[in-house]
């Protein structure tokens, strides 16, 4: 672990570019940096499901980085339409290792009682 620095392009959809100034190694090629990202409170993430083919979308009610889970509240699809609404379950802990995606796309709507997709 070493200090870096983050520089971001605020554009449409900001991109970041990290700075290690302590690298001996060079040149970077794909795959030597790794940088964690991990969710956040009120985002929204993928979870894979039972089936490969299969995920659920949930809200990020807190991270635990010691216990490596998520506790979330699932959403589902409302019919034909773009918009995502809580399922009426109680929030649940879910494993690190099945957030397949972090940043589903989408605004949420109003005081975080709904999601509408981009």
């Amino acid at each position: 672990s070493r200090k870096v620095m983050l520089s971001v392009n605020d554009t449409d959809r900001p991109t970041y570019m990290v700075i290690d100034f302590m690298r001996r190694i060079f040149p970077v090629i794909a795959g030597t940096v790794v940088v964690p990202y991990y969710p956040v409170k009120n985002g929204m993430i993928l979870v894979q499901g039972e089936d490969v083919d299969s995920f659920w979308i949930a809200h990020v009610i807190k991270y635990n980085l010691k216990k490596k889970t998520v506790t979330v509240r699932f959403f589902v699809k409302s019919a034909g339409d773009s918009i995502w609404f809580p399922e009426n379950t109680q929030p649940q802990d879910v494993h690190r290792n099945s957030v397949i995606a972090i940043d589903f796309e989408g605004t949420w709507g109003t005081r975080y009682s709904h999601w509408e997709e981009y």
